[in-house]
């Protein structure tokens, strides 16, 4: 059976394989392709066909010199392209002008709706792109014939706002990958270096958990990189380094020997695979009591919730666990049993039967088309 599959704008391969992310597709990919034959589209000029072992296509120019230029032309690509694509679209993101447009050469559309894109983007970025994020997301979601969300909180949302049923299957963790190991003692923060993701306050916590105790901290990921160095040092931060670039595949044994992983996000959340794969990992996790974040952790129970834009709290917070070895035994044994939720059996393989049901439904159409005419 064949299966079309589009990432959206901002999930470029090329971006996955700068920050490390690449063998996240890769793998997702490699688990879809045991039951389909796979083709994936994506807003790259670089041809990953080899490097992903399926048949991807990417854009056939740039129109970079333009300002939102390829996100236009990768529309209009998929447009061009509608007609040699499988009649079921599995379309990653709610962030699409195109999807109406197909809609009329009769695609079945499959939609991941993974986090709440229009508010995300708005808050995030602003500009063009936060003006037209609710029109894209609203273009989406009403062309879908299915909707996937990772969570309650974008299920009522999608029920609220767009009056469509959705379907929960969460983000998946490979927990025979993601498991723990020896700990070692140092915290961990995993994901963009930006100012969205809490990490100015981050680092003014860890100046005074640094004074007091013998602990390292490490951040993995690219962006501000050298800005939140410069800041480290004028903050006096020694005891801290970072990673950059961690390709996913190693990302296992950096979270499985981190003590705590933190996750000090601003606004909002999706489902956030980074914090779902340290709880696998065992990590005592602390997080900011956003959406997304306080629909995995249950504070005191397997990790500990504090206010966002909170030093005080957020350095109590990681006191409390390096501090109390018994809390930090509680958070790290019930983190390992949250994580077991999303499992690929509970989540990935699900997606993959509900593919199987909707081909199969349009196969037994056709069939029954072709006997009609008879």
């Amino acid at each position: 059976m064949r299966l079309t599959i589009i990432l959206p704008t901002e999930a470029k391969l090329e971006e996955a394989e700068k920050t490390g992310l690449l063998s996240r597709w890769r793998f997702y990919f490699s688990e879809i392709s045991k039951h389909f034959d796979i083709e994936v589209y994506s807003c790259d000029l670089k041809d990953f066909s080899e490097i992903l072992n399926v048949k991807h296509n990417p854009l056939p120019f740039s129109l970079s010199f333009i300002p939102f230029g390829n996100q236009i032309l990768y529309n209009l690509y998929l447009f061009t392209k509608v007609k040699d694509m499988n009649k079921v679209l599995r379309v990653i993101s709610a962030s699409y002008f195109i999807l109406p447009i197909l809609k009329i050469f009769n695609k079945k559309i499959v939609l991941s709706y993974h986090y709440d894109y229009k508010t995300t983007t708005k808050k995030d970025f602003g500009g063009l792109k936060g003006t037209t994020a609710g029109l894209r997301e609203y273009l989406s979601i009403k062309s879908a014939d299915i909707v996937i969300v990772t969570t309650e909180e974008l299920q009522n949302k999608v029920k609220k706002v767009y009056k469509r049923d959705s379907i929960v299957i969460s983000n998946f963790v490979d927990t025979s990958k993601f498991k723990p190991l020896k700990k070692e003692n140092y915290i961990l923060y995993a994901g963009r270096i930006f100012w969205h993701k809490g990490i100015d306050y981050l680092l003014e916590a860890f100046v005074e958990i640094e004074k007091n105790f013998d602990i390292k901290l490490k951040l993995a990921g690219l962006g501000d990189v050298e800005f939140y160095k410069e800041k480290a040092k004028k903050l006096g931060i020694k005891n801290i380094e970072f990673l950059g670039v961690v390709d996913n595949d190693k990302m296992p044994e950096l979270m499985g020997k981190a003590k705590i992983f933190v996750l000090p996000t601003l606004h909002r959340e999706g489902h956030p695979k980074a914090l779902i794969e340290a709880m696998a990992c065992g990590c005592a996790c602390v997080a900011t009591a956003v959406e997304g974040n306080k629909g995995l952790i249950i504070d005191k129970l397997n990790g500990l919730l504090v206010p966002s834009k909170n030093v005080g709290r957020l350095k109590e917070a990681i006191i409390r666990i390096v501090e109390n070895k018994d809390l930090f035994k509680n958070l790290a044994e019930n983190a390992i049993k949250t994580a077991k939720k999303f499992s690929l059996e509970n989540t990935l393989h699900k997606e993959i039967e509900l593919l199987k049901y909707k081909l199969e439904e349009d196969r037994k159409c056709f069939l029954n088309h072709l006997e009609k005419e008879k």
